[in-house]
């Protein structure tokens, strides 16, 4: 089933007025294609969350606020209080936006308005405990009294085709130091009658997206509006965190697997508003833990989203560009190859990702390339006689414009760096700047295959220049420590360090990386030994400077 969020169609199918008493209501997204149609651009419909494309019309135009909109709160007939009393659900008893419950047939079921009203209370209240009592986020600034009360303020309405909710923020922020944080109010559709994911499911993931739109811009702020994309990909991450059987995400990153591919990771527009890249919020908190994505957000409160990422994950020893390059493998690892236990847990559900280009090898040589946007990632297949060898490459460069990335399939190509793979063929990364780029090589003869850790460092030669880190295969456990030194030919030892073990892959490995040793060691032939355990294991490498 193809996403709505690529169905392009006409602002006049979208631009659904509701009324209240007697006062047109307009939902902001609706107002922005309408506004975008005038002005000769492409439209496309939201989706689902119409503050994402309301974002992407207004990028470094102007900004996203109730007034500039030109929208004011919703007059409604009635409300009701959530059990908590945090929340309070506006709603109509009459006309066109009196909300209702969906039969089985999903049709909307008369007399049903408070039922659904309560309903949405009781979501928006799993919402506040499992994102702020559960996980830990601040709580959003209170509105004092706009909207009758000091709850946080839910509109029910007659949303736009296709959409399920919106965040907007309040003419005046509360802080601009050092970035802007705003009150905020949701509009939420009156039945879900339609969309991909109906009636109530639908209205579930809703509270849960949206009033994480409310903690993100209230609790640690906006630096600018072309960032909005990290903050859809952590709102539909945060559906499935709080209504995990629901699973409306996938719809949105079955685009991801299949189209996104290679463009950039930071790219927000109409086509790409952020929600599809939300499986990278999946890798991280799978990779490490939920609280990973709570500590860039803090981070966010004082740094842009790119360097709150580094930051968050230096915590974790780990580099940005390490994290993309392990991001891009568990990508392959899913629909019929997925490994619920490695990698996504709910990796059966995605589909296969689209290969970038395929060829099969012929003669000694045979090269593979493709234009990588900035932080993207992706793979190349190369179909041999019996097997399939696959070079999953992830650019992790922040510099503008596309990039080639190439492998090169060999027997044996002394002119670049390589990786024996298997039955003699080798694969090798040929790049501007190797530097720029992580890359991994396996063989995947089998529907469900397994990267192979050979008995052997990788890569070999290890290319200082190219900054990769040189990954050594262990036996021992995880909290073990591994020390790791290079003997020259002329039996000089170096010592490069002590090193905590991590799972590579699946497999039991350490990371060295190039700066370790860089400065230190000259071009030549070293026997790596590595210790762990009380147990001694040598390896030939190769080094060039």
């Amino acid at each position: 089933m193809k996403n709505d969020s690529t169905l392009i169609i006409s602002c006049l199918c979208v631009m659904a007025a509701t009324m209240a008493f007697g006062q047109e209501h307009i939902s902001i997204a609706a107002r922005e294609m309408e506004r975008a149609r005038r002005d000769g651009k492409h439209v496309q419909k939201p989706g689902k969350c119409g503050t994402a494309f309301a974002v992407a019309a207004t990028a470094s135009d102007r900004p996203m606020t109730a007034k500039t909109m030109g929208v004011e709160r919703p007059v409604l007939q009635t409300q009701v209080f959530s059990p908590s009393g945090k929340f309070v659900i506006h709603y109509d008893t009459t006309g066109t936006n009196r909300p209702a419950l969906l039969d089985g047939n999903g049709v909307p079921i008369p007399g049903t308005h408070r039922a659904y009203a309560e309903s949405a209370a009781v979501a928006f209240d799993r919402a506040w405990s499992a994102e702020i009592d559960g996980l830990g986020y601040a709580s959003p600034p209170s509105d004092v009294l706009d909207g009758g009360s000091s709850a946080y303020d839910v509109y029910v309405i007659d949303q736009a085709a296709g959409m399920f909710g919106e965040t907007i923020r309040d003419n005046t922020p509360v802080s601009t130091t050092p970035n802007e944080k705003s009150v905020t109010w949701v509009l939420i559709d009156n039945d879900f009658a339609g969309l991909r994911t109906p009636g109530i499911a639908g209205l579930q993931v809703t509270a849960a997206h949206e009033f994480f739109h409310a903690i993100q811009v209230g609790s640690y702020g906006l630096w600018t509006e072309t960032e909005f994309y990290w903050y859809e990909l952590t709102a539909a991450w945060m559906e499935d965190v709080v209504f995990g059987e629901v699973n409306d995400y996938v719809y949105d990153v079955r685009d991801f697997f299949t189209s996104f591919r290679t463009t950039g990771f930071t790219a927000l527009n109409s086509f790409w508003p952020g929600y599809e890249r939300s499986v990278f919020a999946h890798f991280l908190s799978r990779r490490f833990d939920t609280s990973v994505i709570k500590r860039i957000w803090e981070y966010i409160g004082s740094q842009r989203t790119i360097p709150a990422l580094r930051s968050a994950l230096a915590e974790r020893g780990v580099t940005l560009e390490q994290a993309l390059g392990e991001f891009a493998v568990w990508n392959f690892f899913t629909g019929d190859r997925a490994d619920t236990v490695r990698y996504y847990a709910e990796g059966h559900l995605y589909p296969r990702q689209t290969p970038l280009t395929m060829a099969t090898a012929m003669g000694a040589t045979t090269t593979l390339s493709y234009l990588f946007s900035p932080l993207s990632q992706g793979h190349l297949v190369f179909a041999t006689a019996g097997d399939t060898l696959v070079g999953i490459l992830a650019r992790t460069d922040e510099a503008s414009g596309e990039q080639q990335g190439s492998i090169v399939l060999s027997m044996n190509d002394p002119r670049l760096p390589r990786q024996e793979i298997v039955g003699g063929w080798q694969l090798g990364l040929r790049a501007e700047d190797p530097r720029a780029w992580e890359v991994e090589y396996f063989s995947a003869a089998t529907r469900r295959p397994t990267l192979r850790t050979h008995p052997r460092v990788s890569p070999n030669p290890w290319v200082l220049s190219s900054s990769r880190d040189l990954v050594l295969p262990v036996a021992g456990e995880i909290e073990d420590r591994v020390s790791v030194w290079l003997v020259s030919a002329a039996f000089e030892v170096v010592n490069v360090g002590e090193f905590t073990p991590s799972f590579v892959h699946g497999a039991l490995a350490v990371r060295v990386p190039a700066a370790r040793v860089a400065g230190k060691i000259a071009s030549g032939t070293y026997a790596v030994v590595v210790r762990c355990a009380g147990k001694e294991n040598f390896w030939k490498l190769a080094v060039v400077r």
